[in-house]
Parts: C-alpha cells; structure tokens; sequence
C-alpha cells in the first residue's frame, strides 16, 4: 500500500503548476509542490558520486553540493540493485535522498528531522516506499512541524562484499558507509529546505555491539525500541518440516557466529529444547492448536526466531541502556492485521505503516491507533520524549527502567502499559548465549 501511496504522489507531480525551490549552493533544486497537502518534496538528490566503475565495491564519495544551475528533485531515484523488483526500478546509480517538507517553509525554520532509513536485512529496501506526507501533516496539525527525510543505501554484495578481499581492503559494510555519508549530507544542507542543522554524532560501531555493551560501552541518548507479537513468522518458511530443518535454519540464521560454528550449533540445540511443541504455545501466539495445514514445527520455530532474533535482543539491549540511565522507551505491537495470512499474524514490520498514517485498511480501529503512534513518535522527534500532551489523547508512555520493566502495548483496543514480561523465561535462558547469537 505503502509503495503505491509513494508513487501516486510522485506521480502527481506532472500535474503540479508550481514547483518548490531550494537553493543548493549555485544549483536551484526543483522539488514538487502540493497544494492539497499543504507540502513540497524533493527526491532522487544525490548524496554521494555514482558508485560504479572504479567507485564499485568501495565506501562512498560524498557530494555535498550539485553540478549545473538547477537540479529536478520531482520523483523519487532508482532504488539500489536488488532481486524482486523490475530492472526498470534498480539502478546501481541509487545513492540519493528526498526530503518531505511543510510548503512556504523560510530557509531559518530550523524544524527537527526525522531520518528513515530502511530494514530488509541489508538484501532489499526502498527508500520510496514509506511516504513521508502523512507524518508531516500530523506535525503540522498538532503545532509540532517536522521535516521528513528518507534514503538509499547499497545493498547485497554491492553494499556488503564478503571475503578475505573485502577484509584486506577495508570494503566491508560500504552500505553503512551510504548511511553515514547521507546523514552527513543532511547535516551539511538540510538548513536550506528549513531544517535544524544540529544533531547527534554519526559513526559505525567498530565490533560486535553486545559485546561491546557487556563491557559498558553506550551513551544516554534516549530511544524508541520495540516488537511485534509474531516477529519470526515472516522469517520461518512454511514449507518446513520437522526437528532437523528446524535445527539447520536456526543455525543459518545465526551464522556466522564469532563464537565459532560448533558452539552455535550446540547453542541452537539447547535453545531450541526449550521451546514447547505443543502448537498451542507457538507463533503466531494466541491462535490454539491451529497449525494452517503446516508441520506442527512451524509455530515452535517461529517463536525461537521471534525471541532470538528480536525480543531477546530489545529486552537485552533496552535492560543495558536503562542500567546506565538512557531514557528507553519499549513497545509491543499486537494490532490485529486481518490483511495477513493467517499463519502470519502479526508479523515482522506491521507496525511500520501505522508510523506512517497508513494502517490496513481492514482493521476499523487501525487508523485511531495509527494516529496516537504519529503523535508518540513526533513527540519523541520533536522534544526527546514520546509524551508532549500534543495531538490525540493516549496513554502516557513510561520509560523502561531496572527497577520498572514497563512497556506500551500498542492495540486499538487496549493501549496501554502493561509488565514487560511475555516470554520472559525464554529471554532469560537465551540471555546466557546473546554473544553466540550475535553477528
């Protein structure tokens, strides 16, 4: 939905009768009003030189300014090299941004930015994909304005060569690399499209980051973390069958581990014998003994990844920052998403579109719920806290601390705090191997 909401506006722009302007050093960048939304948006700005040729496979070149007179910043760029979209849609010529604006907006606004960069597993992801028109509206409606940025990174062996090669020459994690350079770029002119130029410091961590947690490493920045109910869903395939392929994907999930693969094959055993395979105890959760004409390993499964991967992890990471004062705030997503197969259920990144003001549309309490996260999340944009009292009423939000393990269970029907303490057995035992688990 999400995609097509991105391209529909993009695509508006052969309509538009006036066009948004930004001066970039000497180049004036012709972005795309909206009058209906009260908006401008520029996209397809480079951040860096094309990665191809000699620039292939090595970290980027940043470009901070634009060549010609004037640039047309009225769609969106290709997105990076990828498998699942058309030839027509991928380029290796990718590394740009687009910026999302409230229209008529002076060059001294100084609004805070909020910055979205793409999952997908470092495999796939599209920066024209989540449309950033419905956050800004709601900032502007609750008094709160924001400007919304999105970006391209490399992905798969362009973005994150592997190999002795790779390791010699220092081209590992080049799609990181993208990252920090366009947050750079923003830094350096985000002040022209009336942006706050001061922000945090940018860096990649240099090891693994529990590890270098466990030995105390972290500032006190605050943050949002969270889950959904049923996180491994989208990463158990259907089609498996039985104890062996269980213990194999938990292994290739995990791997390479550096703790060396006989401890990770003997961490995925142990872990593994810890979860139930009564179907009524598997993901997704609260669906019985109904297995949807699977093996019955299918939901036991889709609960070790669902902690292993993800709710050890935020509990893991969310305790350490808490211990060393960082506000945390924690949530868990468990909307119902009738749009989903059922063996889903409310899977991996369902929570996304609700950020965006574009929840499911079979689900009627969906869009209130979708509006009070906005507002949680332009809050926490605009003054570090998820609770500024501004926009719909909800719920305050508590912080995740050692002494009250309190998360924001987000449900149209009961939002609200609830005790942090789903699975929690399971996230204990899994603690004792988090350095196993990491990659």
């Amino acid at each position: 939905m999400l995609h097509a909401i991105g391209w529909i506006l993009v695509s508006a722009t052969l309509s538009c009768a006036i066009a948004a302007e930004v001066k970039l050093g000497k180049t004036k960048v012709i972005g795309a009003d909206f009058p209906q939304f009260k908006q401008e948006f520029f996209g397809g700005i480079p951040f860096a030189s094309p990665p191809v040729g000699n620039l292939r496979f090595k970290p980027p070149v940043p470009k901070f300014t634009l060549d010609g007179a004037s640039f047309s910043a009225t769609n969106f760029s290709a997105s990076c090299v990828q498998s699942g979209l058309p030839f027509s849609e991928i380029s290796e010529d990718c590394l740009t941004l687009n910026v999302f604006r409230p229209a008529d907006l002076p060059r001294n606004a100084a609004l805070p930015v909020m910055v979205y960069i793409y999952g997908g597993g470092f495999a796939h992801g599209q920066s024209s994909i989540m449309n950033g028109t419905g956050l800004v509206a709601q900032s502007v409606a609750r008094g709160t304005p924001i400007i919304f940025a999105s970006l391209n990174y490399r992905l798969g062996p362009l973005g994150f060569p592997q190999g002795e090669e790779a390791v010699t020459n220092g081209l590992l994690n080049v799609g990181l690399h993208d990252q920090l350079a366009a947050l750079q770029w923003i830094r350096a002119n985000i002040h022209a499209f009336g942006g706050d130029q001061e922000d945090g410091p940018h860096g990649i961590i240099p090891g693994h980051p529990a590890e270098r947690v466990a030995r105390g490493a972290g500032g006190k920045f605050p943050f949002i973390s969270g889950t959904v109910l049923d996180e491994g869903t989208s990463f158990t395939p259907p089609t498996l069958m039985g104890e062996a392929q269980a213990e194999a994907l938990g292994v290739i999930t995990f791997s390479p581990s550096p703790a060396g693969a006989s401890a990770l094959q003997n961490a995925v055993e142990d872990t593994l014998a810890h979860y139930s395979d009564d179907p009524a105890d598997g993901c997704p959760y609260f669906t019985g003994n109904d297995i949807f004409g699977l093996d019955p390993e299918y939901k036991r499964v889709a609960a070790f990844e669902t902690d292993l991967v993800f709710l050890s992890l935020r509990r893991w990471f969310g305790h350490a920052a808490a211990a060393r004062g960082a506000p945390v705030y924690s949530y868990m997503f468990t909307d119902p998403q009738p749009e989903n197969a059922p063996e889903l259920g409310v899977t991996h990144t369902s929570e996304v579109p609700y950020v965006f003001g574009a929840p499911p549309a079979g689900n009627p309490g969906a869009p209130m719920l979708s509006k009070q996260m906005m507002d949680y999340w332009i809050s926490f944009a605009t003054s570090l806290d998820p609770n500024d009292g501004k926009g719909t009423t909800r719920p305050k939000w508590e912080p995740f601390t050692s002494s009250k393990e309190v998360i924001l269970q987000l449900n149209h029907a009961n939002l609200t705090m609830v005790a942090d303490e789903f699975h929690i057995s399971q996230t204990d035992f899994n603690d004792r191997n988090h350095f196993v688990f990491s990659q």
